[in-house]
């Protein structure tokens, strides 16, 4: 090549790699801006401000909504206080309706079956209508509990505060079609008050269609993350400020994200259409003290709610509500400017296109340089070595990380893409040390197709190998091209820097600590009192593996014993309450009932049972349960069960663990009956959650969350507040009391 030649060569890779830089800097501030927030306003326009004051009480005021305390009721109360109010200058017909719902159903999560029992959960239903609207219906979707652990401002008062600004809009607006306003009571209960309105209510067979508004973080913008209808998504094409991805609809569909909403529900008992809606970024915060008010990012809320208010104008006014369930669709946001969609039939056409017009290049450019089918073999093996190496190198300086300070990526979003990305650099130019300036001018004219790959692995080698992919996916088809551009001192001069980086990130890391306050290690503890055995003590978990043995070290010293790991199946009879999560966490037990030597439990569950002997060497077992001061109650028992009066069949296996919740603060006690095989005696367990224990969180929110007010009259109280006490300021913690009696039918 002449001088002017390879100097254009290096001038136009240089362009290349400026254009990639600006390109990706586009790409984040495109994915970090929202819009301005709109002030308080009784204007015809979506106000977040109007949204801020809701979740303000709901959180803060209010606080911790668990099912079945006062702080539920007084949530509820709140909600249908606003709505009517709304209702007094509402334009079109609302209609207000509370539903107290019974029932059961079966949860299936993380590959376990849970038996759900539910008694006196709450929906609050807001039906907007005209004289001349459709009967059919779209449904909007929020819940108004949190889990037992957070005030839950982004989870989910700021879907409930979205829904009530849209009601204050659309009460007032032309419509053709009826809407539905469903604000349920029971979600973190494993989603028993929305299996309550789509088999129960009489307006479930009007819905045609659901828009599902949830959080798993507290910032940046919402995601369009399941949709199962290609017309809905046709819809969402008039929102404002798009942004969904069809990938993220696959990754949640695969079980890796242990986490789950509404929407299974509506799709599993009502078949209905939806699309499902969340907050992710910031996800830190997600089920912790932390998720306040104050820690939802300005815009967030204004950017959720443009979106909604969008496609729902959209819907309302079509002139049928005719939605087809297909899942086969391909959708994506071009940074936040549009929607793109496909069929996923035109989309692997597309695929194997592209890789045949790559075989046909190859081809032809080997005939252009005179090079046999050896030489394009050799051609197309090394690009595959070098993904390789690149995903090999990473795995390495992973491994090396782990055993020094595993997760130590954690505690920032970007960490992972920094470390990981530098270590896939080092591997990705590898290839090209001791490989022919020939060669090189081969390779730069080619193009490849990354492959995936997905394997189960510990999470010092998941997070690096999908980061790595994706890294595959969206630059390296661009960067290893480019690399063979340079000349052989200039590429062992890269070689050399990056590998410097890398190593001196990994020696940076392993001082890094993996937790920080606002992005902290999960810390799960539990005071145990069995009332029949006299055994009392402390379960701590965990569910990472990240630097446990100092919150280990400091409550150990704190309690005066030492934990006691436990494994298996005693974890599921230890956090029965938690079941099945039990599976999920690393669980160690602080023993203190010599410390602790008598009762201090007032009141506990109660179980009052009759037995009857059938003739074909079967059981029948009624039972009560009483949980007067318990959120909620578990029932365990081993065996093998032929039928029994919930309205779901009883799993297939003799370990059963049935969760019983009941809402409002009111339900006192809880009913089943069961026929089992055989006539021996059958032990049985039930765990109640204490409800009055951990009392409240305090209404002083900040970003690090708002602390724990504990009871005077509790020793589970009194022994937990030591744990918090002394627990690591990066940990946040979920503290409950619970009570176990055991039964024995004879």
């Amino acid at each position: 090549m002449t001088g002017k030649t390879v100097e254009f060569k290096y001038k136009s890779t240089f362009a290349i790699l400026l254009v990639w830089l600006l390109s990706i800097a586009f790409g984040i501030y495109r994915l970090d801006h929202l819009p301005e927030p709109q002030a308080k306003t009784d204007l015809d326009y979506f106000s977040e401000g109007n949204c801020f004051d809701i979740i303000k009480v709901l959180s803060s005021d209010i606080g911790m909504r668990v099912v079945g305390t006062p702080q539920e009721t007084k949530a509820k109360e709140y909600i249908i206080d606003y709505i009517n109010n709304l209702k007094k200058s509402s334009k079109n017909e609302m209609e207000v309706i509370i539903q107290n719902a019974h029932g059961s159903h079966r949860f299936d999560f993380m590959g376990e079956p849970v038996i759900k029992v539910y008694s006196n959960v709450t929906n609050i239903i807001v039906r907007l209508t005209c004289d001349t609207c459709s009967k059919d219906a779209i449904l909007l979707n929020s819940h108004f509990d949190s889990s037992i652990v957070t005030p839950g401002a982004a989870d989910d008062a700021a879907g409930v505060a979205i829904m009530l600004e849209l009601i204050r809009l659309f009460s007032k607006k032309e419509i053709k079609n009826s809407i539905v306003f469903l604000f349920n009571g029971a979600e973190e209960t494993l989603q028993d008050a929305t299996h309550a309105f789509v088999t129960q209510h009489e307006l479930a067979p009007t819905i045609k269609a659901v828009l599902n508004l949830e959080a798993m973080g507290a910032k940046g913008k919402e995601i369009l993350f399941q949709a199962n209808s290609k017309a809905l998504v046709d819809a969402y094409k008039h929102v404002p400020r798009p942004h969904a991805s069809s990938l993220s609809n696959d990754v949640f569909g695969t079980g890796l994200i242990l986490s789950d909403t509404d929407f299974r529900q509506f799709v599993q008992y009502g078949n209905l259409v939806g699309l499902d809606f969340a907050f992710y970024q910031n996800s830190y915060q997600y089920h912790t003290t932390m998720d306040t008010i104050e820690n939802i990012q300005a815009g967030s809320i204004q950017h959720f709610g443009d979106n909604i208010y969008s496609i729902l104008e959209h819907i309302v006014n079509l002139d049928k509500l005719d939605f087809e369930f297909d899942s086969n669709t391909v959708y994506y946001d071009l940074m936040g400017y549009s929607m793109v969609q496909y069929d996923k039939s035109v989309a692997n056409v597309v695929h194997y296109v592209v890789v045949v017009i790559s075989l046909l290049v190859c081809l032809n450019q080997s005939r252009v340089l005179n090079m046999n089918l050896i030489d394009s073999l050799k051609v197309v093996l090394g690009f595959i070595v070098s993904i390789f190496s690149s995903i090999v190198t990473t795995i390495i300086a992973s491994l090396f990380l782990a055993t020094i300070n595993p997760m130590s990526w954690f505690s920032n979003e970007y960490f992972a893409v920094y470390l990981w990305g530098l270590s896939f650099a080092v591997g990705l130019t590898w290839l090209s040390l001791n490989t022919s300036d020939f060669e090189h001018y081969r390779l730069e004219r080619k193009a490849f197709l990354a492959g995936r790959i997905g394997p189960e692995a510990p999470v010092d080698i998941l997070v690096p190998v999908v980061t790595c992919i994706a890294l595959i996916i969206s630059q390296a088809y661009l960067l290893l091209p480019l690399s063979f551009r340079f000349r052989s001192a200039d590429r062992k001069r890269i070689f050399a820097v990056t590998s410097l980086l890398s190593l001196g990130s990994v020696i940076y890391f392993t001082q890094v600590s993996p937790y920080t306050v606002q992005a902290p290690k999960r810390l799960f503890a539990s005071y145990m009192e069995n009332t029949t055995s006299g055994e009392r003590g402390v379960h701590v978990s965990f569910a990472d593996i990240g630097r446990k043995q100092p919150v280990l070290t400091a409550i150990s010293q704190e309690l005066g014993v030492p934990p006691t790991q436990r494994y298996g199946r005693q974890i599921d009879k230890d956090w029965s309450t938690l079941f099945p999560f039990s599976h999920f966490v690393e669980n160690y037990y602080f023993n203190l009932t010599d410390k602790i030597p008598s009762s201090s439990v007032d009141v506990k569950p109660t179980i009052v049972s009759s037995s009857t002997i059938n003739s074909d060497n079967t059981r029948t077992i009624k039972l009560r349960v009483d949980y007067p001061h318990f959120i909620w109650t578990v029932l365990s028992f081993q065996a093998k069960v032929k039928s029994w009066s919930l309205s779901v069949p009883p799993p297939d296996h003799i370990h059963h663990t049935i969760r019983h919740v009941g809402g409002d603060s009111f339900s006192p006690h809880w009913d089943i009956e069961f026929t089992i095989e055989g006539t021996d005696p059958l032990e049985i367990e039930v765990s109640g959650v204490e409800r009055d224990g951990f009392r409240y969180l305090e209404s002083n929110s900040s970003p690090h969350g708002m602390k724990w007010i504990w009871s005077d009259h509790f020793e589970s109280a009194s022994v937990l507040s030591r744990v918090e006490r002394v627990a690591p300021k990066w940990t946040s913690g979920m503290y409950v009391g619970v009570v176990i009696v055991n039964h024995i039918i004879e």
